[in-house]
Protein backbone atom coordinates (compact mmCIF):
# COMPACT_ATOMS: atom_id res chain seq x y z
CA UNK A 1 0.00 0.00 0.00
CA UNK A 2 1.03 3.81 -0.53
CA UNK A 3 1.88 6.36 2.64
CA UNK A 4 1.88 9.83 2.03
CA UNK A 5 4.97 11.43 3.54
CA UNK A 6 7.68 14.53 3.00
CA UNK A 7 10.94 15.41 3.43
CA UNK A 8 10.53 16.54 7.11
CA UNK A 9 8.36 13.23 8.17
CA UNK A 10 11.04 10.76 6.41
CA UNK A 11 14.18 12.65 8.07
CA UNK A 12 12.35 11.97 11.68
CA UNK A 13 10.95 8.63 10.64
CA UNK A 14 14.73 7.75 10.19
CA UNK A 15 15.63 9.42 12.91
CA UNK A 16 13.62 7.59 14.99
CA UNK A 17 14.20 4.39 13.97
CA UNK A 18 18.11 4.85 15.17
CA UNK A 19 17.13 5.90 18.80
CA UNK A 20 18.97 3.18 19.83
CA UNK A 21 21.52 2.68 22.85
CA UNK A 22 24.52 0.59 21.50
CA UNK A 23 27.58 1.08 23.17
CA UNK A 24 29.12 0.55 19.43
CA UNK A 25 30.80 3.45 17.72
CA UNK A 26 28.39 5.19 15.24
CA UNK A 27 29.96 3.58 12.39
CA UNK A 28 30.00 -0.20 13.29
CA UNK A 29 25.91 0.87 14.49
CA UNK A 30 25.16 2.43 11.32
CA UNK A 31 26.74 -0.28 9.18
CA UNK A 32 24.78 -2.86 10.68
CA UNK A 33 21.70 -1.11 10.68
CA UNK A 34 22.36 -0.43 7.08
CA UNK A 35 23.30 -3.86 6.51
CA UNK A 36 26.55 -2.92 4.58
CA UNK A 37 29.96 -3.34 5.32
CA UNK A 38 31.62 -0.84 7.76
CA UNK A 39 33.67 1.73 5.87
CA UNK A 40 32.59 0.52 2.43
CA UNK A 41 31.54 2.59 -0.75
CA UNK A 42 27.79 1.60 0.35
CA UNK A 43 28.58 2.95 3.87
CA UNK A 44 29.66 6.18 2.38
CA UNK A 45 27.42 5.97 -0.42
CA UNK A 46 24.17 6.42 2.52
CA UNK A 47 25.98 8.98 4.70
CA UNK A 48 26.08 11.09 1.69
CA UNK A 49 22.77 10.67 0.51
CA UNK A 50 21.98 11.19 4.32
CA UNK A 51 23.77 14.15 4.41
CA UNK A 52 22.20 15.81 1.27
CA UNK A 53 19.07 15.11 2.43
CA UNK A 54 19.69 17.51 5.71
CA UNK A 55 20.61 20.08 3.34
CA UNK A 56 17.57 19.40 1.20
CA UNK A 57 15.58 19.53 4.31
CA UNK A 58 16.96 23.17 5.47
CA UNK A 59 16.44 24.70 2.08
CA UNK A 60 12.77 23.54 2.16
CA UNK A 61 12.74 25.24 5.65
CA UNK A 62 13.34 28.54 4.07
CA UNK A 63 10.15 28.53 1.81
CA UNK A 64 8.22 28.59 4.96
CA UNK A 65 6.54 31.44 5.71
CA UNK A 66 7.48 32.10 9.77
CA UNK A 67 9.49 34.60 11.65
CA UNK A 68 13.15 33.97 11.10
CA UNK A 69 13.80 33.38 14.44
CA UNK A 70 11.42 30.49 14.14
CA UNK A 71 13.51 28.95 10.76
CA UNK A 72 16.71 29.51 12.77
CA UNK A 73 15.65 27.04 15.93
CA UNK A 74 14.31 24.61 13.17
CA UNK A 75 17.48 24.87 10.91
CA UNK A 76 19.34 24.21 14.64
CA UNK A 77 18.04 21.56 15.51
CA UNK A 78 18.26 19.78 12.09
CA UNK A 79 21.85 20.53 12.01
CA UNK A 80 22.22 19.03 15.98
CA UNK A 81 20.95 16.17 14.44
CA UNK A 82 22.85 15.75 11.47
CA UNK A 83 26.03 15.76 13.55
CA UNK A 84 24.86 11.92 14.34
CA UNK A 85 26.01 11.00 10.51
CA UNK A 86 29.59 13.41 10.83
CA UNK A 87 32.77 11.90 11.88
CA UNK A 88 32.35 12.91 15.58
CA UNK A 89 28.68 10.94 15.66
CA UNK A 90 30.70 7.89 13.64
CA UNK A 91 33.84 7.61 16.04
CA UNK A 92 31.44 7.74 19.56
CA UNK A 93 29.55 5.37 21.12
CA UNK A 94 26.10 5.31 19.78
CA UNK A 95 24.48 5.66 23.02
CA UNK A 96 26.38 8.68 23.58
CA UNK A 97 25.10 10.08 20.21
CA UNK A 98 21.66 9.68 20.69
CA UNK A 99 22.29 11.89 24.33
CA UNK A 100 24.03 14.38 22.75
CA UNK A 101 22.70 14.83 18.77
CA UNK A 102 19.34 12.97 18.78
CA UNK A 103 17.74 14.80 21.26
CA UNK A 104 13.91 14.61 22.10
CA UNK A 105 13.11 18.41 21.77
CA UNK A 106 14.72 18.76 18.32
CA UNK A 107 12.87 15.23 17.03
CA UNK A 108 10.10 17.26 18.08
CA UNK A 109 10.71 20.24 16.05
CA UNK A 110 11.12 18.15 13.39
CA UNK A 111 7.60 16.71 13.71
CA UNK A 112 5.95 19.51 14.14
CA UNK A 113 7.06 20.96 10.94
CA UNK A 114 7.12 17.42 9.29
CA UNK A 115 3.09 18.04 10.11
CA UNK A 116 3.81 21.72 8.92
CA UNK A 117 4.66 20.42 5.33
CA UNK A 118 2.25 17.14 4.95
CA UNK A 119 -0.10 19.02 3.01
CA UNK A 120 1.86 21.81 1.46
CA UNK A 121 5.13 19.60 0.31
CA UNK A 122 3.69 16.05 0.32
CA UNK A 123 4.55 13.30 -1.91
CA UNK A 124 2.95 10.01 -2.11
CA UNK A 125 4.91 6.72 -2.15
CA UNK A 126 4.75 2.94 -1.88
CA UNK A 127 5.19 1.21 0.94
CA UNK A 128 4.80 -2.85 2.21
CA UNK A 129 4.74 -5.52 -0.71
CA UNK A 130 4.43 -2.68 -3.03
CA UNK A 131 7.93 -1.24 -2.28
CA UNK A 132 9.13 -4.95 -2.82
CA UNK A 133 6.99 -4.85 -5.90
CA UNK A 134 8.19 -2.06 -7.40
CA UNK A 135 12.31 -3.18 -6.24
CA UNK A 136 11.18 -6.16 -7.68
CA UNK A 137 10.25 -4.56 -11.20
CA UNK A 138 13.54 -2.30 -11.06
CA UNK A 139 15.51 -5.45 -10.83
CA UNK A 140 13.92 -7.57 -13.86
CA UNK A 141 14.66 -4.99 -16.16
CA UNK A 142 18.51 -4.26 -15.09
CA UNK A 143 18.21 -8.33 -16.14
CA UNK A 144 17.04 -7.68 -18.96
CA UNK A 145 19.17 -5.07 -19.91
CA UNK A 146 22.33 -7.34 -18.62
CA UNK A 147 21.26 -9.81 -21.01
CA UNK A 148 20.60 -7.47 -23.94
CA UNK A 149 22.69 -5.58 -26.73
CA UNK A 150 21.51 -2.34 -28.55
CA UNK A 151 24.62 -2.80 -31.08
CA UNK A 152 25.32 0.65 -32.06
CA UNK A 153 23.19 2.47 -29.68
CA UNK A 154 24.49 0.56 -26.45
CA UNK A 155 25.77 3.41 -24.91
CA UNK A 156 21.80 4.36 -24.12
CA UNK A 157 21.58 1.05 -22.94
CA UNK A 158 24.64 1.90 -20.14
CA UNK A 159 23.36 4.92 -19.53
CA UNK A 160 20.34 2.82 -18.36
CA UNK A 161 21.94 0.40 -16.51
CA UNK A 162 24.24 3.10 -14.60
CA UNK A 163 20.83 4.90 -13.58
CA UNK A 164 18.70 2.13 -12.55
CA UNK A 165 21.61 0.66 -10.48
CA UNK A 166 21.74 4.48 -9.16
CA UNK A 167 17.66 4.39 -8.40
CA UNK A 168 17.43 0.73 -6.92
CA UNK A 169 20.38 1.78 -4.59
CA UNK A 170 18.17 4.76 -3.39
CA UNK A 171 14.76 1.99 -2.92
CA UNK A 172 17.30 -0.14 -1.10
CA UNK A 173 17.91 2.17 1.32
CA UNK A 174 15.34 4.85 1.12
CA UNK A 175 14.75 4.57 5.35
CA UNK A 176 17.76 6.04 5.54
CA UNK A 177 17.79 8.16 2.17
CA UNK A 178 14.32 9.11 2.14
CA UNK A 179 12.41 9.33 -1.12
CA UNK A 180 13.94 12.38 -2.90
CA UNK A 181 17.09 10.47 -4.00
CA UNK A 182 15.12 8.11 -5.94
CA UNK A 183 13.06 10.90 -7.29
CA UNK A 184 16.77 12.74 -8.18
CA UNK A 185 18.62 9.63 -9.80
CA UNK A 186 15.53 8.81 -12.01
CA UNK A 187 16.09 11.70 -13.95
CA UNK A 188 19.07 9.66 -15.93
CA UNK A 189 16.09 7.10 -16.90
CA UNK A 190 14.24 9.45 -17.82
CA UNK A 191 16.65 11.27 -20.28
CA UNK A 192 18.16 7.93 -21.48
CA UNK A 193 13.83 6.52 -22.28
CA UNK A 194 13.80 10.19 -23.97
CA UNK A 195 16.62 8.98 -26.50
CA UNK A 196 15.47 5.39 -26.75
CA UNK A 197 11.92 7.06 -27.81
CA UNK A 198 13.19 8.69 -30.05
CA UNK A 199 15.04 5.53 -31.51
CA UNK A 200 11.84 3.85 -32.13
CA UNK A 201 11.04 6.29 -34.81
CA UNK A 202 14.13 5.04 -36.70
CA UNK A 203 12.79 1.93 -38.93
CA UNK A 204 16.48 0.97 -38.83
CA UNK A 205 16.77 0.38 -35.19
CA UNK A 206 17.25 -4.07 -33.80
CA UNK A 207 14.21 -4.81 -32.05
CA UNK A 208 15.95 -4.78 -28.53
CA UNK A 209 15.79 -1.56 -28.67
CA UNK A 210 12.72 -0.89 -29.30
CA UNK A 211 11.46 -3.75 -27.18
CA UNK A 212 13.37 -1.83 -24.14
CA UNK A 213 11.85 1.42 -25.07
CA UNK A 214 8.48 -0.25 -24.10
CA UNK A 215 9.90 -1.68 -21.37
CA UNK A 216 11.36 1.25 -19.87
CA UNK A 217 8.32 3.24 -20.57
CA UNK A 218 6.23 1.05 -18.37
CA UNK A 219 8.90 1.54 -15.70
CA UNK A 220 8.80 4.99 -15.90
CA UNK A 221 4.97 5.24 -15.90
CA UNK A 222 4.90 3.00 -13.33
CA UNK A 223 7.13 4.73 -11.15
CA UNK A 224 5.46 8.02 -11.66
CA UNK A 225 2.17 6.72 -10.48
CA UNK A 226 3.65 5.24 -7.34
CA UNK A 227 5.50 8.51 -6.53
CA UNK A 228 2.94 11.11 -6.67
CA UNK A 229 3.14 14.65 -6.08
CA UNK A 230 0.51 16.59 -3.62
CA UNK A 231 -1.89 18.27 -5.86
CA UNK A 232 -1.11 21.87 -4.54
CA UNK A 233 2.53 21.38 -4.47
CA UNK A 234 2.33 24.09 -6.96
CA UNK A 235 1.62 26.51 -4.16
CA UNK A 236 5.69 25.92 -3.38
CA UNK A 237 6.78 25.60 -7.58
CA UNK A 238 10.03 26.76 -6.89
CA UNK A 239 11.17 24.57 -4.11
CA UNK A 240 9.67 21.56 -6.16
CA UNK A 241 11.65 22.52 -8.69
CA UNK A 242 14.56 23.04 -6.22
CA UNK A 243 13.62 19.57 -5.30
CA UNK A 244 12.89 17.51 -8.24
CA UNK A 245 14.55 19.10 -10.31
CA UNK A 246 13.63 19.27 -14.15
CA UNK A 247 13.15 15.76 -14.45
CA UNK A 248 9.51 15.99 -15.65
CA UNK A 249 10.70 18.16 -19.07
CA UNK A 250 11.98 15.02 -20.32
CA UNK A 251 8.79 13.36 -20.26
CA UNK A 252 7.16 14.93 -23.05
CA UNK A 253 6.72 11.68 -24.50
CA UNK A 254 4.84 9.77 -21.78
CA UNK A 255 1.47 11.21 -21.92
CA UNK A 256 -0.03 9.11 -19.44
CA UNK A 257 2.32 11.25 -16.47
CA UNK A 258 3.36 14.40 -18.57
CA UNK A 259 0.07 16.18 -18.14
CA UNK A 260 0.52 16.56 -14.68
CA UNK A 261 3.96 16.65 -14.12
CA UNK A 262 4.26 19.39 -16.65
CA UNK A 263 1.84 21.79 -14.29
CA UNK A 264 4.29 21.62 -12.03
CA UNK A 265 6.45 24.01 -14.38
CA UNK A 266 4.05 26.60 -15.33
Amino acid sequence: MSKLTNIAQDYYDCLVGLKENSSSAGITYLAVRFDVEQGSSEFWRVIAAINERVHRLKLAVESLNVPASTKARIVNSIVLTSNAFSMGGLQNPWELVNREYLKEDCLDTIAMIASSFSYEMAYEVPDGDELDEFRAEVETLLQWLGEHEFQEHDIIRAALIEGLKKFLFDIKYVNFVGWLAPIGDFKQIIVAYKALENLELDADVNNVAKAAAVKVKSLVVDTYNKIKLAKDVTAVARWTLDIYGGAHLYLSHAPEVSGYLSHLAK
